[in-house]
């Protein structure tokens, strides 16, 4: 069984968050081992405050993974390339999206915390089609959702689709390596309906991880889905 809230940030002693697995509490320890030894840059590591302590992480929100591999289950190898990949890049983590997968994200994570335990953090998501639109959904803490649109406009009625759903969607991309976006519009929704916005690689290959990437409090994410957790009525395929 997958629960989501095993993907815990920070421990609850620190922030009020939520209480965090042994494996998550190694990943901190790291990041902040890090920052003692000057190999982690002071936005990356943690704040003054002890009691409202937030991870500033560098973070690709919309992957592909299966898509970039092939494996309809993942594989250690495969695992092993995709992480490979992401330190490479430098970044801290990825969020695994693939187009109505919800559970492929839940199993690479289960193999990568198996085979590789500490070595990044990985979010399980999936992407899902709305009104000819596409959402990204990130499965975190306390079986909370936190949505973003996907390449905004690509679909011809991207705002008949926030009439509908812009309450229950919490960020937009600005920046996505695969499609030219509109900035100044996808700025001016942002503003509009107080959404994050977010650079994100859409790799749908294993090279193209962290094209772009956050440098993102995780915290912000969960506390802007936090209290909303009711379910979108989707439509299959994706892109």
């Amino acid at each position: 069984i997958h629960d989501p809230a095993s993907l815990c940030f920070v421990p609850m002693c620190l922030c009020n968050f939520v209480p965090a697995s042994s494996a998550q509490l190694r990943w901190v320890k790291k990041l902040m081992l890090k920052r003692k030894r000057g190999t982690l840059s002071r936005s990356q590591g943690c704040f003054k405050d002890e009691r409202l302590i937030q991870l500033k992480i560098k973070i690709d929100l919309h992957t592909h993974c299966l898509e970039s591999t092939g494996d309809s289950i993942p594989m250690v190898d495969t695992v092993r390339k995709i992480i490979r990949q992401v330190k490479k890049r430098g970044l801290d983590g990825i969020a695994v999206t693939d187009h109505d997968k919800k559970d492929y994200g839940f199993r690479l994570k289960e193999v990568a915390d198996l085979h590789f335990p500490d070595e990044i953090l990985i979010i399980p998501g999936q992407e899902i089609s709305l009104h000819r639109e596409h959402v990204v959904e990130l499965y975190l803490p306390n079986n909370a959702v936190f949505r973003f649109c996907a390449h905004p406009f690509f679909g011809g009625h991207f705002r008949e689709f926030l009439k509908e759903e812009g309450d229950k969607i919490h960020g937009i991309e600005i920046k996505n390596a695969a499609w030219q976006l509109q900035e100044d519009k996808v700025k001016e929704i942002a503003r509009e309906y107080n959404l994050i916005t977010l650079e994100n690689s859409d790799a749908h290959s294993i090279g193209d991880i962290g094209l772009h990437y956050n440098e993102i409090e995780l915290g912000d994410l969960y506390k802007r889905c936090n209290g909303y957790k009711g379910m979108l009525k989707r439509e299959p395929g994706g892109s």
